[in-house]
């Protein structure tokens, strides 16, 4: 794990190397600045005319969309306390607040929070569904994206973003921020969690990077560049632990201020 210990208000420095970024130390916290981010699309968009969804489907990556064999994977190479962790570390729920989930899959983070007012999202019907019979009344659970949350304009405290910005082209991530900022209380947090490339990175790391079925694994630089514009406050964090492979994670802590 690295923690970030360089704070700065206005701007993040970044350092180049071998066509990576990597952020100088390792605390960072500051407003994005306003330029526009990289247009780039990989799939067409969804029926609903919402978000393109950049990832690999054929083969084997086809059998992650059933929640079944997806959480068993998951669990096979320690989410349980990977997600534990996260929420314990970088999530810190408070009973009563309002969470959204955004592309919450079979809504596996719920058993890990307080008593609180969920409501997950994901365009996967099937997830949807699992979610719905496992956890009942515990939670909402919205067949869709973002967008169809309009009538929760401002009411959420809190915004789980888990392994999603990686399947979505810059467009389409930087549209969803957008749309979550609408959905967001003043001082609210939107929280995200990716896989990254970094600077002499773990060759292993690398090798699990080039078969994850998101084809937008981005550097930090990357990620934080989708944030540009809208005027948040942005603590940023890398994990390399959480997982029993060789992994490392890059969280974005996004404060409305």
């Amino acid at each position: 794990m690295v923690m970030i210990s360089t704070i700065c208000k206005a701007r993040v420095f970044i350092r180049r190397r071998l066509g990576y970024c990597a952020i100088r130390n390792a605390h960072v916290c500051f407003r994005a600045a306003n330029s526009p981010a990289k247009v780039v699309y990989h799939t067409p968009r969804d029926s609903s005319g919402g978000l393109i969804v950049a990832q690999r489907i054929s083969g084997a990556y086809r059998m992650i969309t059933i929640p079944a064999i997806y959480k068993a994977l998951m669990f096979s190479l320690g989410a349980d306390r990977a997600i534990a962790r996260y929420v314990d570390e970088v999530l810190r729920p408070q009973p009563g607040m309002k969470i959204l989930d955004v592309g919450c899959g079979p809504a596996n983070i719920l058993s890990y929070l307080p008593s609180v007012d969920y409501t997950g999202i994901d365009l996967n019907e099937k997830h949807i569904v699992f979610a719905r019979q496992r956890y009942g009344s515990r939670g909402r659970f919205v067949v869709g994206n973002a967008s169809n949350l309009r009538q929760d304009k401002k009411q959420f405290d809190l915004i789980n973003v888990s392994a999603l910005l990686h399947h979505l082209a810059d467009s389409d991530a930087a549209s969803l921020f957008n749309a979550l900022k609408e959905l967001l209380k003043p001082g609210g947090r939107i929280v995200t969690i990716d896989n990254v490339w970094l600077p002499k990175q773990r060759f292993a790391v690398k090798l699990v990077n080039k078969m994850d079925s998101g084809i937008n694994i981005r550097t930090p630089e990357g990620y934080l560049k989708l944030l540009n514009g809208l005027g948040f406050e942005i603590q940023a964090r890398i994990f390399n632990d959480l997982l029993r492979i060789p992994y490392d994670h890059f969280v974005m802590v996004v404060r409305n201020a």
